[in-house]
């Protein structure tokens, strides 16, 4: 006869049961699992659920994200320039626009990390901006984000600031996250 495994006791002395968990749910005291998949500049194909995009709030940034994006999604383009003329953009305040789509990439975020693209990059923006991207994707339920490696910090930061913001967060939907390097 076999012996039953007991499922390990929580913290208020309950047994869990690991079965009628969904997949990325923490057990106290462990952080979510999430993969990070470092790729080159192909992150549309990837088809995340959603893409982050580093921003100025005067609307001007010269990077091959942006441009991918403006070609792809042009109505996120105009929309981004409408909130930049009409000054609705605060830097590291997130700002989700949902492209309407039932399948693949469904929504992307704007990270406002500097008031004009002249300015030099504050780690503590980019930090707030990171955070605030986490907060945004576990409440729109995004389970896969595509997040570029802009100049300035070096990848293993904003991937370690990444894990930070997500250990806060045990419960979060996100799963995957694709790192992509900007050209």
């Amino acid at each position: 006869m076999e012996k039953m495994q007991m499922p390990e006791a929580g913290e208020d002395g309950e047994r869990l049961n690991r079965s009628h968990l969904p997949s990325n749910h923490a057990l106290p005291g462990r952080t979510p699992q999430v993969s990070f998949i470092r790729m080159g500049d192909d992150f549309i194909e990837a088809f995340p659920d959603a893409i982050a995009n580093f921003v100025s709030c005067t609307g001007v940034k010269r990077n091959s994200t942006n441009h991918r994006l403006k070609r792809t999604f042009p109505a996120y383009a105009m929309d981004y320039k409408r909130r930049c003329l009409r000054k609705h953009l605060v830097v590291g305040e997130a700002y989700p626009f949902d492209l309407g789509t039932m399948f693949g990439t469904r929504v992307i975020i704007s990270l406002p990390i500097k008031a004009h693209w002249r300015e030099l990059l504050q780690p503590a923006q980019v930090r707030s901006a990171l955070s605030n991207l986490v907060n945004v994707c576990n409440e729109l339920g995004i389970e896969s984000l595509a997040v570029p490696l802009f100049e300035g910090p070096p990848a293993e930061w904003i991937e370690s600031k990444l894990r930070e913001d997500l250990t806060r967060h045990p419960k979060g939907s996100i799963k995957t996250i694709f790192l992509f390097r900007e050209e």
